[in-house]
This record gives structure tokens, C-alpha cells and sequence, in this order.
């Protein structure tokens, strides 16, 4: 039992130690000053405390034993991240400007449609 113990112990103290990608995601955002890494690392460990928590409760279980519950999750985070990524696209200062140059236009054009219809 000793030995199990002691196993265990350097096995998790091992894999502790070694970087994984949130730690790598935390020292590239650090390129961009303290604040967003701060905030980044933050990010890491509360990901990091809800997936426990939800393990500790038996989410884990549930998702391995469930084919129709892992896929539902899956296509969960997909779209959350697919959301993520195209509202980071549209605060681009480019895509910004066409955006608006675009709706512009298309307020102009339903503006004299309506004025047209009108006469």
C-alpha cells in the first residue's frame, strides 16, 4: 500500500511540474504586459476549478459513460469558440471600418427605398 502511495505521490508531482498548455498560454500572453497575464493565469485556474468541481460531482463520470452527453459538451465548446473568435474578428479596426461603411450604405439605400415608396 506504502509503495501505491508513494507512486502515486511522484507520478502527480511529476506531471505537476511539467508545462502544459496553459501555462504556455499564459507566458505568450505575457509578451503583452503583466496585466493580461495576470488576468490570464486567473483564467487557467478558475478553468481549472470548475472542471474539478464538476469531476468532484461526477460530471466526468457521466460524460465517460454517455456518448450523447460528451457530444452535446463538445458542440457546446465548439460554438462557444466559434463565438469567441468571430467577435475577436469583428473588434478588428478593419473589419470595424467596413462594417460600418457597409451598414452605412445599406441604411442609405433602405432610406431612399423607403422615400421611393413614399412619393
Amino acid at each position: 500500500m506504502t509503495a501505491i502511495v508513494t507512486m502515486f505521490v511522484a507520478v502527480s508531482v511529476a506531471l505537476t511540474l511539467i508545462p502544459g498548455p496553459d501555462l504556455m498560454f499564459v507566458v505568450r500572453t505575457g509578451a503583452h504586459g503583466r496585466g493580461p497575464a495576470v488576468a490570464a493565469a486567473f483564467g487557467a485556474a478558475a478553468s481549472a476549478l470548475v472542471w474539478g468541481t464538476a469531476a468532484a460531482f461526477g460530471v466526468a463520470a457521466l460524460l465517460q459513460r454517455s456518448a450523447q452527453a460528451f457530444e452535446v459538451v463538445k458542440l457546446a465548446t465548439a460554438v462557444a469558440c466559434a463565438a469567441a473568435a468571430f467577435l475577436t474578428w469583428l473588434r478588428r479596426p478593419g473589419v470595424v471600418r467596413g462594417l460600418d461603411r457597409t451598414t452605412g450604405v445599406c441604411m442609405v439605400g433602405l432610406g431612399i427605398r423607403t422615400a421611393l415608396e413614399r412619393a
